[in-house]
């Protein structure tokens, strides 16, 4: 799936709004699903999230350069919480709602996460076959997805 942040959203809601402002003088406030499909192909990245995105992510989070990077649950809840596009208590309590079922922050998220937790406890994916170009570069995509949202976590 394609998860756009707030600005990503709002960027996609600006790029209607204006797209016949030259043209007409006036702004776009309706689509229809057409337009709303090649939106959504235009902004969506073109690769699926693979396991290197997430550990990568977490280095960056935990400034670990090496090795398997470990953010502890009180880290992870407060950058959501404060940095970014911060997240509100309530919305963070949704969406792990959604991700882990009911429970409290600290019942629903152990200790310390890294980015095999991160990957297949929390956000629920499943691991696939990876596949990578002649360089060792990638993945490299066909029909296979890196990961695939596991339907029946949520």
């Amino acid at each position: 799936g394609y998860y756009p942040s707030e600005q990503e959203v709002e960027n996609m809601k600006n790029e209607v709004k204006y797209s016949r402002f030259i043209e007409t003088g006036e702004y776009v406030d309706s689509l229809d699903m057409e337009t709303f499909v090649k939106l959504f192909v235009n902004h969506r990245p073109v690769y699926g999230i693979g396991k290197h995105h997430i550990e990568e992510a977490l280095k960056v989070l935990t400034d670990v350069a090496d090795g398997d990077a470990i953010i502890s649950r009180d880290t992870l809840v407060d950058m959501l919480l404060n940095q970014g596009e911060p997240m509100s208590p309530r919305e963070l309590k949704a969406c792990l709602g959604s991700l882990l079922g009911e429970g409290t922050v600290e019942t629903a998220l152990p200790d310390d996460i890294n980015s095999a937790v991160l990957a297949e406890q929390v956000l629920g994916f499943e691991e696939v076959e990876e596949y990578y170009d002649e360089e060792g570069e990638g993945p490299v995509m066909s029909e296979q997805i890196v990961y695939e949202r596991d339907e029946e976590h949520v």
